[in-house]
């Protein structure tokens, strides 16, 4: 699952890496959280920087019903239900980032927020898909979902579920119209452990009302528990 990251980088940056024209309203976000209206490069418009909001029921179902809010997917069933195999072929995205959050269980419930960002860090892409779904004034909006792939070695001690990040030849083949669902599924691999790190962070990143550069510092070790830290 992937619950929570973060979008850093300059505009500039993604401009480079991407070849996407970003608005000038782009706003970095260091907590971005579901229901928040965040940066994509759909295979819309792949020349510019969109923005959608993550999550979404089913169609048909409004907003204020109860029916699942959908903000992962996960790529082993894409091809399996009707709604993500159209999805797959027609309506994908990538979903830019610089690192994700995912907490570990300790004794008594507490919960220990962890980032993982790539080794070097790097601006990086998510596989997501898009529909046009409802929001809660049930005006229909892009929104999206990231897609996730079994945890490689370094986020399995956290979660069994990771978000499938893309390396970039595979975000411009994920874009591809003429690519076929089955190579696109190939495309979605689990990032290798030997590529990410993980380190502690701030219990304040639990609340979606935080988001400064403070929720990136590392946090004070809680003990040996392996965490793999870019910081001295």
């Amino acid at each position: 699952m992937c619950g929570r990251y973060t979008i850093i980088a300059k505009a500039e940056e993604i401009e480079k890496q991407f070849e996407a024209e970003v608005p000038e309203f782009y706003i970095p976000s260091y907590n971005a959280a579901p229901t928040q209206t965040l940066p994509v490069i759909s295979n819309r418009n792949s020349k510019v920087l969109s923005f959608y909001r993550w999550g979404f029921t089913l169609p048909g179902a409004r907003a204020k019903e109860k029916a699942p809010f959908i903000i992962n997917t996960r790529a082993e069933t894409l091809r399996d239900k009707p709604l993500f195999k159209d999805n797959l072929q027609h309506k994908r995205c990538l979903i830019i980032a610089d690192g994700f959050y995912e907490w570990k269980k300790q004794p008594g419930g507490v919960r220990i927020p962890y980032r993982f960002i790539t080794d070097p860090e790097s601006l990086i892409a998510f596989a997501g898909i898009w529909v046009e779904a409802y929001d809660d004034e049930n005006e229909i909006i892009p929104s999206f979902s990231i897609i996730t792939t079994p945890a490689n070695e370094v986020v399995r001690p956290l979660h069994d579920r990771m978000p499938s990040i893309l390396t970039p030849e595979a975000a411009k083949q994920w874009l591809d119209p003429a690519l076929d669902p089955s190579s696109l599924l190939e495309l979605l691999k689990p990032f290798p452990g030997s590529g990410i790190l993980r380190y502690p962070v701030s219990k304040r990143v639990n609340s979606i009302r935080n988001n400064d550069p403070e929720l990136l510092k590392p946090a004070p070790p809680t003990g040996d528990d392996g965490s793999l830290f870019l910081f001295e």
